[in-house]
């Protein structure tokens, strides 16, 4: 049975489908729908909000940009290898994700909003003399220039322009930046090459004024003999053994050595005058570096000098340093002929200002073992003493006799040999006057190889200056020498010596 409520009901739905049915149709009329429009959410009254594209080109076809700025002026290029690298300064490496950056920034150049179009007032943006002026130059020859200006009150960016047209931009401030800052800052400051002392093979300093320094490594047969068990020789300013603990401290300060900064590249006279390269110190080290390891032992990381085609022998290389002044806590340092001078921290090179020749240079003077000898000769105050020297390979059972009769108490020769051989220098001296006699000299005659001559010139009361075959100016004190004189008279005597 249908009931009044049923009726109504199918009425009500029959009014609703015919209502959605019209709208259907009145919507079908349209080809699309009214666009719906955004909400004006930007707090800016003075720009528009919004990214704009102002300069494109094709980055493999620029040939170059000229920059200046506040700093200076420069010019950056990209070589056929995709080098990155500053006009006049090839041979100073860049940091390469830094100057990429800064070249491929010219790609396309985008800004932040437009602040006026049509300007007729540039002073107002810092555009009338603008803090920087950028010059892309194609390889077509065509140039495109733009200008920033001031950077903008609350930040965000700097005044840009096109100088093709009169509108004013906001740049970003990243793209800015790269143009603002100094660009000795897109400079590597690694001023050394990794090396390590077991490859260490000379090290040669030349002062501006005064004696030029020169040590080397021992040779193999120079490493058999005693006198060098310090494992380094100065050749320079004369020949003596050398000691390798100050060649690690450099070896140690120098392998990771970086700068604080480039302070310069401008290379003029007056430059290198202010900083001290018009009478500079130079520094060279020769080492050998391994070839045949991919990981580095200094850096753990790649090991610069690995060859995988290579024969895995090591290769010699050349670090060399042109050193200028220290004012404060910098030193000024030019390192590998680079066309730059770096600021380094003045603890790198103290060790040219604090140590003296005899700082490299073992404490004894002299080191000869007793079983290579088949002489000695001892000539003091006028006279002379023979002490031969047979069957030195019996050790204990070696002989020794005075002149060719006299026989010698081994021990107590032994001990008035440590007083020779145990004599330390006490720093160094001045050259002895010409013409001015040795008061003592001794002479070992080895069993092979030519005889050794240590000579004592009393230069003062309480000083004498030592020399080895005529090389030295190592000084030690009277009582030394004269512990020396007085056991040989001990000895002569069968007197008990102790040292």
């Amino acid at each position: 049975m249908i009931t009044k409520k049923k009726i109504l009901l199918i009425l009500i739905s029959l009014i609703l489908l015919g209502g959605a049915a019209a709208g259907i149709y009145y919507i079908s009329q349209f080809e699309e729908l009214p666009p719906e429009e955004d909400p004006d959410t930007s707090l800016t009254i003075d720009y528009q909000r919004e990214t704009l594209q102002i300069y494109t080109c094709d980055i493999e076809n620029v040939d170059r940009i000229q920059v200046k700025n506040q700093s200076g002026e420069y010019t950056v290029s990209r070589d056929e290898n995709g080098t990155v690298y500053f006009y006049g300064h090839k041979d100073v490496p860049l940091l390469p994700y830094s100057s990429e950056g800064l070249f491929e920034s010219v790609k396309n150049i985008r800004c932040d909003a437009i602040i006026e179009t049509d300007c007729t007032e540039f002073h107002k943006y810092g555009l009338e003399e603008p803090q920087v002026v950028i010059n892309v130059i194609m390889k077509s020859g065509k140039e495109s220039v733009f200008h920033l200006g001031d950077a903008a009150p609350q930040g965000g960016g700097y005044y840009f322009r096109d100088t093709t047209n009169n509108d004013v931009y906001l740049s970003g401030t990243y793209f800015s930046e790269r143009f603002v800052k100094n660009h000795t800052a897109y400079y590597e400051t690694t001023v050394s090459k990794e090396f390590e002392y077991s490859g260490f093979q000379t090290l040669s300093v030349k002062p501006a004024e005064g004696e030029e320094l020169l040590i080397r490594t021992t040779t193999e047969e120079e490493i058999k003999d005693i006198q060098f068990i310090g494992g380094t020789v100065m050749e320079k300013p004369f020949f003596a053994s050398g000691t390798s603990e100050p060649i690690q401290e450099i070896v140690d300060l120098l392998a990771t050595l970086k700068a604080s900064r480039v302070e310069t590249d401008v290379l003029n006279q007056e430059n290198l005058a202010k900083y001290g390269f018009d009478s500079p110190t130079e520094v060279k080290i020769t080492t050998l570096v391994n070839t045949s390891s991919y990981i580095s032992n200094i850096t753990s990381l790649e090991n610069p000098y690995y060859d995988p085609n290579g024969n895995g022998e090591d290769k010699l290389i050349e670090i060399f340093y042109v050193i200028g002044k220290t004012v404060d806590n910098t030193t000024y340092v030019m390192f590998d002929s680079r066309s730059v001078i770096y600021a380094v921290d003045k603890s790198a090179f103290e060790w040219l200002n604090l140590n003296t020749i005899d700082v490299y240079c073992l404490d004894n003077i002299f080191v000869k073992n007793i079983n290579d000898l088949a002489k000695l000769t001892v000539r003091v105050e006028g006279k002379t003493h023979v002490f031969d020297i047979t069957d030195p390979d019996l050790g204990d059972e070696m002989t020794v006799s005075y002149g060719t009769y006299t026989p010698i108490n081994q021990a107590q020769f032994r001990q008035f040999y440590v007083s020779i051989i145990g004599l330390t220098h006490d720093g160094l001296a001045y050259e002895p006057e010409a013409g001015l006699k040795p008061y003592m000299s001794i002479t070992f005659t080895p069993i092979e190889g030519e005889e050794i001559l240590l000579e004592y010139y009393q230069v003062e009361p309480r000083k004498y200056v030592i020399k080895v075959n005529g090389e030295g100016r190592f000084f030690t004190y009277s009582t030394k020498v004269d512990k020396i004189v007085k056991n040989l008279n001990k000895l002569l005597n069968n007197e008990e010596i102790t040292n």
